[in-house]
């Protein structure tokens, strides 16, 4: 008897060490499509604008698509991936009349998609990067429902 409650304890203290270990796992890199990246740095510069205003970019690779919020307009557009390399085409955008820095961290963030030659995924940070590999802007994963 004293040896099947023994072998209980023991069962017990074994389950509870794998509930523990599974509820500890580590974080996963969010994927590359259909995340939200918003913008934490562009040349080398924090934005010059509210949090919720930064620029955003969500890439529909299956489409092809590139699409987010300037920070007021949203936009849409094509990229082109290739090996190692990404090129951003002409994005459509609405034209509300904003003004201001966000007009301005709007203006410089689609001139930066311009200069984009690839990109490099790091845990939840996505770099985008110019033809001779400098960093253009680097992007941070966000929650979907986020602003």
């Amino acid at each position: 008897m004293q040896q099947l409650n023994l072998v209980r304890i023991g069962t017990l203290a074994w389950a509870s060490v794998l509930l523990i270990a599974c509820g500890h796992q580590s974080v996963q890199s969010p994927e590359l499509a259909e995340t939200r990246w918003q913008l934490i740095e562009i040349d080398g510069a924090t934005p010059a604008v509210a949090e919720d205003k930064r620029p955003t970019l969500i890439l529909s690779i299956g489409e092809s698509r590139a699409s987010g919020s300037g920070g007021c307009n949203r936009y849409s557009g094509s990229f082109r991936q290739g090996k190692g390399n990404v090129q951003f085409g002409p994005m459509m955008q609405t034209k509300i009349g904003c003004g201001g820095a966000i007009n301005q961290s709007e203006q410089q963030f689609h001139a930066g998609l311009a200069r984009v030659a690839s990109l490099r995924q790091n845990a939840d940070q996505l770099e985008l990067l110019d033809q001779d590999g400098a960093l253009v802007m680097r992007l941070q994963a966000t929650a979907a429902d986020a602003p």
